[in-house]
């Protein structure tokens, strides 16, 4: 678990000269757990597990708060601000059963192998910027940015060959869990504000978010592997299971007020909502090289992914006697996957014999909404106000029993799918 909170607060004054002052804050936090229940390292190893259970029960959180604060303000002279506020947070989540690492290994597995993990990140950006100026003629000008970046990683591997030509021989029931969960609030407002001199803010919010669940009941990696498997591999639950196994939302707000009695008013406010979420499982994975891959026992998943972004911008000019503009730009862009394969040869030429049940489900959802409004209002001179909102969902989901992959394959498949 780790946890991040920064906080910057600038405040400029004056009765007679210009005030200038800028505030910054930067929280970064990043948490990493790892657990694996038998490693065989480098060079080339032989693995006999017979115990009862190998169970892994993997965590990783991480929270990041960052709120950088500008307040500027002068009765007779000119007024400038920035408030920047900058949070990232990031957590990986890592468990294997049995990894046999580099070199040529013999893996023996006779034990049931279950794993849950879960990596969860979540970040608040606020910056806010204020700057005043009450002279007959003193100008007003400030900028507000928050950046949220927010990443979640869990990965679950029953055995894991590791590079290299390996031979597996697993007869112990995998089951596995990954979830992953991400979330990202950026909030940026920016108020600039003149009796009698122009007043011009903007206003910046930029939330990115990516959460990632990846579950493997056994893979070859690289190299020609020999992979046999009698025991029942269960990953994501199994079929039936509704749970969200990536989950990433996004929330991002730009507001930018600039007003002047006599003077001009310009206001430009921008927000980009960013958020994607995959999920990926897969029963037996030869990877690279000539695999020979036999599967005797059921192999049964389910994986959802879940994606939603917010995006809002708001720019308001306000002036009496002078010129008004506003402008505002809101951006949501979801993308969420979903795929499950039950047995991948991956790639060169591979011979596959299934004699085991392949049941398997994917679901994905994506929401994205945007939101762009400008306010642009004058008495007496002229007004401009433009606004443009853009939202793309995509949402895709894949099931495959049996993948060959590349090359010239032989399948043979004796089970219902």
């Amino acid at each position: 678990v780790a946890t991040g909170v920064a906080v910057s607060l600038d405040i400029a004054g004056t009765m007679q000269g210009n005030a200038e002052g800028s505030s910054v804050s930067d929280a970064s936090v990043t948490a990493v757990s790892t657990t694996i229940g038998t490693e065989g390292g480098d060079g080339n190893d032989t693995i006999i597990s017979d115990g009862a259970v190998i169970s892994m029960a993997t965590d990783a959180s991480a929270t990041a708060v960052s709120v950088g604060l500008a307040v500027s303000g002068s009765m007779e002279g000119n007024v400038a601000g920035e408030a920047l506020s900058d949070g990232s947070a990031t957590a990986d989540a890592l468990a294997t059963g049995i990894d046999g690492g580099t070199g040529q290994d013999i893996i023996d597995n006779w034990s049931s192998i279950y794993g849950d993990v879960n990596a969860s990140a979540k970040t608040v950006a606020v910056g806010l910027d204020v700057a005043i100026s009450i002279d007959e003629g003193g100008d007003a000008s400030g900028g507000a940015l928050s950046d949220a970046s927010v990443t979640a990683n869990a990965a679950a591997s029953g055995i894991d060959a590791g590079e290299d030509s390996d031979e597996i021989d697993n007869r112990g029931d995998i089951a596995l869990l990954a979830n992953s969960e991400a979330t990202g609030v950026a909030v940026s407002l920016d108020i600039a504000g003149s009796m009698k001199g122009d007043a011009a803010g903007n206003s910046v919010s930029d939330a990115s978010v990516k959460a990632t669940s990846t579950a493997t009941g056994i893979d070859g990696g690289e190299g020609d592997d020999t992979i046999d498997n009698e025991g029942t591999i269960t990953l994501m639950n199994g079929i039936g299971d509704d749970e969200i196994d990536a989950d990433a939302t996004a929330v991002s707000v730009g507001l930018t007020v600039s007003g002047s009695m006599e003077g001009n008013a310009e206001g430009e406010a921008l927000s980009d909502s960013s958020a994607t979420a995959g999920v990926m499982a897969v029963g037996i994975d030869g990877g690279s090289g000539i695999d020979e891959i036999t599967n005797r026992e059921a192999i049964v998943g389910n994986v959802d992914s879940s994606v939603s972004a917010v995006g809002v911008g708001v720019g308001i000019g306000i002036t009496k006697e002078g010129n008004a503009s506003g402008a505002a730009l809101s951006d949501a862009s979801v993308t969420a996957s979903a795929a499950a394969t039950g047995i991948d040869g991956g790639g060169d030429s591979d011979g596959i014999d299934n004699r085991g049940d392949i049941g398997l489900g994917a679901h994905a959802d994506a929401t994205g909404v945007a939101v762009a409004l400008t306010v642009a209002g004058t008495i007496k001179g002229d007004n401009d106000g433009k606004a443009v909102s853009d939202a793309s969902a995509e949402a895709t989901s894949k099931v495959t029993a049996i993948d060959g992959g590349s090359g010239n394959d032989t399948i043979l498949n004796d089970s219902l799918m």
